[in-house]
């Protein structure tokens, strides 16, 4: 048995020397291969919904444009409604102004004519109205339709985007608790530190009593104190800053990867 050892242990050196690395037992690199070719499906599989999503984003963008314009169409029946009405108006004031000093013919005569003009702009609003109405009702199919696709968002969301971004975005949140922790702790210790300091740097009167007079004397400043109290103070306000502008970046490199997640 010590016998086979040393042969397979003078084996194992000489394959050394050779300078090569013994090989690896064939089930590993068989694993190897089938976790690669998995990455390798569900990577596919991932582009190939992001490109299903992308094409319900476009159509939903096309129901969008429609909707923009059916509300501009929609202002515009609304405008002519308004000109019918100053229109009217316009032609009734004479009329209405001659019916004030009108005989009872004329008066006859006069108020027919107010009766055209206003069957007229009824014919007219009434024409609006039922463009308006299926201007309308077409409104409110295509923003439901709309309602019901995808945003741009949605391809920064669950197991759709890149796992590198995924990671990515993950590190920075991590960054950003702790950066709102720091931001919380760091206040609590500048109030705290700020009210003390005020407290020490303030000089109270305290009374003496020589004999039968009282004096107020000022209590002595402890100045070490008040020394430590603004150096701790500061520190903590430095503390602060920094906390801050660390959670500023984390939101902007958030923005960031959120952006690279929507246009991967």
């Amino acid at each position: 048995m010590s016998t086979e050892t040393r042969t397979l242990e003078e084996m194992q050196a000489r394959v050394f020397e050779r300078g090569k690395q013994p090989a690896q037992p064939a089930g590993d690199s068989a694993a190897a291969r089938l976790i690669a070719d998995d990455q390798a499906r569900r990577e596919k599989e991932r582009l190939q919904r992001r490109a299903d999503l992308r094409k319900q984003i476009a159509e939903r963008s096309k129901l969008m444009a429609r909707v923009t314009d059916l509300e501009a169409e929609l202002r515009a029946l609304d405008a002519r409604c308004d000109d019918l009405a100053v229109e009217h108006a316009r032609k009734c004031e004479p009329l209405q102004a001659k019916l004030q000093a009108a005989s009872a013919a004329a008066r006859t005569k006069l108020l027919a004519e107010v009766t055209v003009f206003n069957c007229e702009l009824e014919e007219a609003l009434q024409a609006v109205r039922r463009v308006r109405s299926k201007v309308v009702r077409e409104h409110r199919d295509v923003r439901s339709a709309a309602a019901g696709l995808p945003t741009e968002q949605q391809l920064a969301g669950g197991d759709l985007a890149a796992p590198e971004l995924r990671c990515e975005l993950f590190v920075t949140k991590q960054r950003l608790a702790a950066s709102e922790q720091r931001i919380s702790r760091a206040r609590d210790w500048v109030s705290a530190f700020d009210r003390q300091l005020s407290l020490a740097s303030s000089t109270p009167a305290r009374p003496m009593m020589f004999g039968w007079h009282a004096e107020h004397g000022k209590v002595a400043l402890d100045f070490d104190r008040i020394n430590l109290l603004e150096f701790r103070l500061s520190k903590w306000r430095a503390e602060l800053l920094d906390a801050e502008h660390e959670r500023h970046e984390c939101l902007s490199e958030m923005q960031r990867i959120s952006t690279e997640m929507i246009a991967e």
